[in-house]
């Protein structure tokens, strides 16, 4: 009995009962109906390519956990959860919630993905502009970054950490209803509220939030499987004093409430919590996820 069944462009891949895997290759189609001839039938475990063994079979079709960001069109790997295919601009889940994206006034395109009610950015939000144009200052560590203005910057002045990090910003930045997209908002603190409920809570929420592995977390990364797709970053925060810190172990994520109380959504690398922190000073950097109703 067939579980999932997954399509590719030339390529048909389903997954049967005992973790059999039946592999064909798509020749024709004929009155709607999709005509197959099967290729092979392959078979392995979950464990097995959650461990990074590469599967590869007739037709080019590769199936692990590439760490290859840029491979070749039509490559589907494994990320532990979910198949995705990279179609030359980015990777496409296979299976589970449908990706789509939006691209800011900058031209940076990030991945969206509905998790419960809401439509969620999965990347951190790297604009240099609001909405209808105007530029947001990169303010660097030797300069006054306690301002009154919406303002931004790259953890420690650098542009590697812009990708994929985001950058950090100010709480003026995030009162600013322009921050986002068109039709996107700063996420708020129901925002996350309701999508931490709907995972079943603050105690364990983090675990299918964050990203899995240590690509970017530091060890141990405490029960991070991303199994929502979310991908909860670690980047850090810059502090009123202009420094910065806990790039690695902290992903701090900005948390408004209508009125403006400044909260933050805090996740760490040694724990699944994901703390709802009040910030009762001003001057604060961190990351940001816009989000649409």
């Amino acid at each position: 009995m067939i579980e999932k069944t997954f399509w590719t462009r030339i390529h048909y891949l389903s997954l049967q009962e005992n973790n059999h895997f039946m592999y064909c290759n798509l020749m024709d189609m004929t009155m709607g109906m999709k005509i197959a001839i099967v290729m092979a039938v392959v078979t392995f475990s979950w464990f097995e390519l959650s461990s990074q063994v590469q599967l590869e079979l007739e037709g080019g079709l590769t199936i692990g956990q590439s760490p290859d960001n840029n491979p070749e069109p039509g490559t589907i790997r494994w990320n532990g959860l979910n198949f995705e295919g990279w179609n030359g601009i980015f990777w496409v889940t296979l299976s589970g919630n449908v990706l789509d994206t939006i691209s800011d006034i900058n031209g940076n395109i990030y991945k969206t993905l509905k998790i419960g009610n809401d439509t969620w950015m999965i990347e951190n939000l790297r604009t240099r502009n609001l909405n209808d144009g105007i530029f947001i200052p990169d303010i660097e560590a030797d300069s006054n970054w306690f301002v009154s203005f919406p303002a931004r910057c790259r953890y420690n002045d650098s542009d590697s950490n812009i990708q994929p990090f985001g950058y950090l910003y100010n709480n003026r930045a995030v009162e600013d209803d322009r921050l986002c997209p068109v039709g996107w908002l700063v996420s708020t603190y129901h925002d996350w509220e309701d999508l931490i409920t709907h995972l079943g809570g603050e105690s364990i929420a983090g675990g299918p939030l964050k990203q899995a592995g240590s690509e970017h977390w530091l060890a141990p990364n405490t029960g991070a499987t991303n199994e929502t797709g979310f991908t909860a970053l670690p980047g850090g925060q810059r502090k009123p004093d202009g420094t910065y810190n806990n790039l690695g172990l902290y992903g701090n994520y900005w948390s408004y409430t209508d009125i403006g109380s400044p909260y933050i959504r805090n996740f760490q690398f040694n724990t699944v919590v994901v703390a709802t922190l009040l910030l009762e000073q001003s001057g604060w950097g961190f990351s940001v996820r816009c989000v649409k109703d």
